[in-house]
């Protein structure tokens, strides 16, 4: 698939190497985390919850599987969960 129409396209390869890595699913929280961190994904300035948020759910390389909540102690918020959409 050639990035699926998305104008980012270091950052979309960047989301597939996490992928890679970690198989499975994942919050975007640990993506964005991930994605932030130069050494792992290579993008120089990282990449805003935002751009993450509409690259995960625009493109059909990803699907949303899930939330979960997440407890910090003093609050709460929901995390939506990816994973890799299966080729038939």
């Amino acid at each position: 698939m050639v990035d699926g129409g998305i104008r980012q396209p270091r950052t979309v390869k960047a989301v597939r190497r996490f992928f890679a890595i970690h198989e499975g699913e994942s919050n975007i929280h640990q993506i964005h985390v991930w994605m932030n961190d130069y050494k792992q994904s290579g993008l120089r300035h990282g990449c805003t919850m935002q751009r993450l948020s509409n690259i995960l759910s625009k493109s059909a390389e990803f699907t949303k599987t899930g939330e979960i909540i997440v407890n910090t102690g003093l609050s709460q918020y929901k995390a939506d969960i990816y994973k890799l959409t299966e080729e038939e």
